[in-house]
């Protein structure tokens, strides 16, 4: 496949959806082409917006210099409506079906693991890494205080998944306890639960 990419994360935006992810063409200085519409072919209004991604040149091209690896696909999105993400080099093309099963699992990734541990989890796979680049996409991709109170004052469905969060405990002190505990409550998916396996003498 000449053409790579990956959508990482999809995140509400008043009324709309924003997607967010990289495409890289065969050679890094490919020029690529987007097209967004429903399934069936119909236009749909979308805004996309492309910008550096030096993690993703750094993994692709062993390189941290400046590109345009980076999107943000912004789109009316319609619960019932499926949509196709098309990417063309001019020779070859690559697509993504966009459902809102797809959407409900890359925003309950978001939630789930939030950015700061997104960057914990970068971090280690790529030791070689610069992270004054990192925090440059940081800053640009991370969610607004008011995304953020937007998502926790989302009501789920009655059928959305639950996420049972199991931590192993032996004598841990309370202050680490408290601060893990803290960490899960700041989570703006609400659908979960934390259970304890207390392994410590008694």
């Amino acid at each position: 496949m000449s053409i790579k990419f990956r959508v990482e994360i999809a995140y509400s935006v008043y009324k709309d959806i924003e997607i967010v992810g990289w495409a890289i063409g065969k050679r890094p200085n490919t020029e690529l082409s987007f097209q967004f519409c429903e399934e069936d072919g119909t236009e749909v209004n979308y805004v996309l917006r492309r910008y550096h991604r030096g993690d993703v040149g750094e993994l692709k091209t062993n390189s941290t210099e400046e590109n345009h690896y980076g999107f943000k696909l912004r789109f009316p999105f319609e619960k019932k409506k499926k949509y196709i993400l098309s990417i063309t080099d001019g020779k070859s093309i690559v697509t993504k079906k966009i459902d809102s099963k797809y959407i409900l699992a890359k925003r309950i990734f978001k939630n789930l693991i939030g950015d700061r541990s997104i960057f914990e989890i970068l971090r280690k796979k790529m030791r070689t890494y610069q992270k004054i680049t990192y925090m440059n996409w940081y800053k640009k991709a991370q969610a607004t205080k008011k995304e953020l109170s937007l998502q926790r004052e989302k009501t789920w469905a009655s059928d959305a998944p639950k996420f049972s969060i199991i931590v192993p405990l032996f004598k841990t002190p309370d202050n680490f306890l408290k601060e893990l505990v803290s960490s899960i409550q700041t989570q703006t998916y609400s659908n979960w639960e934390l259970c304890f396996a207390d392994g410590s003498p008694t």
